[in-house]
């Protein structure tokens, strides 16, 4: 009796339809090639993403040096136009100075003449 009902399982299995197990297999091999392929688009993507990393951080330290160029360039402008209000100042009084000194020349000279 257990030969019988071994043979019949037997007779039952091979009698079964395989296409849920290869459909598994068919379904799985078509999952692997499509991670292969969105693997392969990542890293494509990760190495555009970087070298695009390491041209924005190129030109933030260009744009940095230009900054720091031009904070130093403004400096030097400020301590220009200091030199230049302090020099202007200087040469308003010495303007001054000079009509003083030419009021006490004519002054000197017409009193000189008056005493003659």
């Amino acid at each position: 009796m257990k030969i019988a009902k071994a043979k019949n399982e037997l007779a039952q299995l091979n009698a079964k339809d395989p296409l849920p197990l290869d459909r598994a297999r068919i379904n799985q091999g078509a999952a692997v090639r499509r991670l292969k392929k969105a693997e392969k688009a990542a890293l494509k993507t990760a190495a555009a993403a970087a070298a695009e990393r390491e041209i924005a951080s190129a030109a933030a330290h260009k744009a940095q040096a230009a900054a720091a160029e031009a904070t130093a360039a403004r400096e030097a402008a400020d301590a220009d136009q200091v030199a230049a209000e302090e020099g202007a100042a200087l040469a308003a009084q010495a303007s001054v100075d000079a009509q003083t000194a030419a009021e006490n020349a004519t002054t000197e000279k017409q009193e000189a003449e008056e005493g003659k």
